[in-house]
């Protein structure tokens, strides 16, 4: 195996060559480079069990050799040399396997990374935790971008307008869940209201694995403005409007999704 393949990364080969006389950047390389170590036994160990399956093995394989090394170092380069500390194995075992299931998957692979490079940094301690791995990996690849997309615009105090639309008919009592979990959604392109089929079953999903928090029996204030988006031009509303005979109207409740503490330990790992 030529030097520059070797996975342990750029950023190893460049904290061995610094140690020189320094004990405690000698340790640093060290702990670095036993943590590099982990990735080549994972590849030749963890991956054998599946191997007969010949499913993606080799071509995993391959990428921890070539190409792995290169691409990590990004994620590893900003963290200062005595906060580099080997990643526990209860998160850079499974890491590793979502990275080498999600070659074709670039969200999900960048996730994988981050959580690594995270599990490889001092300061993070408290954001690092085996359960977050666990988490992208049920993980769809457009919902994990969505969910990213969330991570970056929601503060752990802040939460976000979600609505249900229900069907109440004239004379029967009570009503009709008919739309559920309906966010502000939009065309990135053209701005225009949009809907997305899959948001309620991802939402459900985030709620199940304890990312977010979702209530209806609370909304945030001045409901004015943080709801005037449900109106008449909303897809959701439009389309469920053509179905109703005339006794029939729609209701919004209104509700409010948010991070849990848990989710909100996940957005910090993969910043």
């Amino acid at each position: 195996m030529s030097e520059d393949k070797d996975p342990k990364s750029q950023v190893v080969k460049e904290i061995i060559a610094t140690a020189k006389d320094d004990p405690d950047v000698q340790a640093a390389g060290r702990n670095l480079a036993k943590a590099a170590r982990t990735v080549t036994e994972f590849i030749n160990l963890a991956l054998l069990p599946v191997s007969a399956a010949n499913w993606g093995v080799e071509r995993a394989r391959k990428y921890f050799k070539e190409g792995f090394g290169s691409e990590f170092e990004p994620y590893v380069s900003n963290i200062p040399l005595e906060n580099i500390k080997e990643p526990p194995s209860e998160i850079a075992g499974p890491a590793l396997q979502g990275i080498a299931w999600s070659l074709d998957h670039d969200v999900l692979k960048d996730m994988f990374m981050r959580l690594l490079a995270s599990a490889m940094d001092s300061r993070k301690v408290d954001a690092s935790h085996p359960a977050f791995v666990r988490v992208v990996q049920q993980l769809s690849p457009d919902e994990a971008d969505l969910l990213n997309k969330i991570f970056n615009a929601l503060s752990p105090e802040g939460a976000l307008p979600i609505v249900c639309l229900r069907v109440e008919t004239a004379g029967t009592p009570g009503y009709q869940e008919r739309a559920r979990h309906i966010a502000r959604l939009s065309d990135d392109e053209t701005g225009e209201p949009s809907s997305l089929e899959n948001f309620p079953f991802w939402l459900d999903n985030w709620q199940r694995l304890g990312v977010v928090e979702v209530r209806y029996d609370t909304f945030i204030h001045p409901a004015k403005d943080a709801y005037s988006w449900v109106v008449d031009e909303r897809p959701e509303y439009r389309d469920l409007k053509s179905t109703l005979s005339d006794d029939q109207t729609i209701e919004v409740k209104n509700g409010l999704f948010r991070l849990t503490a848990f989710g909100s330990r996940l957005a910090e790992a993969l910043r």
